[in-house]
């Protein structure tokens, strides 16, 4: 594709940048890069979306190979380095359902736990995960200069919504920071290395042992997910959740809200208990 400028894949993360320079090399450059921005119609967005659909990638990764493609686009009009008209994506995007849902019981905690003990610092990575609820992303990123020992919190960015936000430190967290930053190599509290260690101890634990749906199998966010599952069970209220969670919209957080029926119908049953006790309701 002709003229696209050397930023459109952004300013982010190294990381993020090299991930959607890989989609521009494999994904869309294959099929459009010989196209004139004059000439590209929403044909082409279905074409290429066949070409990925034909390689048998999944919906999720069709959609972030177009969604690229989108917003190179966006930033060619705004750079004002193409002054034509360009074709919309109405209709072109795939539709996927890829909310997850599974997180894991005290038992599994266990097991996973156990399997993680030869990982190296996974263990302790999955430990703040799970008494945090941050992100993968959001953890990496974290600075010593972030920990707020004397008030028991940590000052965060949210990766997604780039908002500041605080999470507070239970006693395990604090045990575990103070532990640590005494052997710290950088302003970093915790380094992304060696994934591979993680994803071996998760096939030893077997926590994925006959799941065949994505949405039910066990990677690092579920720790998230665990997080609040976990605390709607303890009747937390859900608005609290959501802003432990980051969360911009609450209806992002609602998922969790099933989980706490058993809770809802509890209370409810001691609502009738109080006021009514053992009198029969006439029909």
């Amino acid at each position: 594709m002709a003229t696209v400028p050397g930023n459109s894949f952004g300013t982010g993360k190294k990381k993020s940048r090299t991930t959607e320079s890989s989609r521009w090399r494999d994904y869309i450059f294959p099929v459009l890069a010989q196209t004139e921005l004059k000439n590209l119609t929403k044909k082409d967005y279905f074409k290429l979306r066949e070409f990925l659909e034909n390689r048998k990638l999944s919906p999720q990764t069709i959609h972030h190979g177009l969604s690229l493609l989108r917003r190179i686009l966006n930033n060619v009009i705004e750079l004002e380095e193409y002054s034509g008209n360009i074709p919309t994506f109405n209709k072109v995007m795939p539709r996927f359902d890829n909310k997850r849902s599974r997180f894991l019981s005290e038992k599994e905690v266990k097991i996973l736990f156990l399997s993680l003990e030869s990982a190296e610092h996974w263990l302790d990575i999955s430990i703040f995960a799970l008494n945090t609820g941050m992100r993968k992303g959001e953890i990496f990123e974290i600075r010593w200069e972030n920990i707020d020992y004397n008030n028991k919190l940590i000052n965060i960015v949210d990766t997604k919504t780039q908002n500041n936000r605080i999470i507070p430190m239970n006693s395990v967290v604090l045990k575990l920071l103070k532990r640590n930053e005494s052997n710290k190599i950088d302003d970093y509290v915790f380094h992304f290395s060696k994934p591979k260690l993680f994803i071996n101890a998760v096939k030893l634990s077997g926590l994925n042992d006959g799941i065949t749906d994505r949405r039910q199998k066990f990677v690092f966010h579920t720790l998230r997910h665990t997080f609040a599952s976990w605390l709607i069970l303890e009747g937390i209220p859900i608005v609290l959740v959501s802003k432990l969670l980051g969360h911009r919209n609450i209806s992002t957080t609602m998922r969790y809200s099933h989980i706490g029926s058993d809770i809802e119908r509890h209370s409810v049953d001691r609502i009738m208990d109080k006021y009514l006790g053992n009198k029969e309701i006439k029909s």
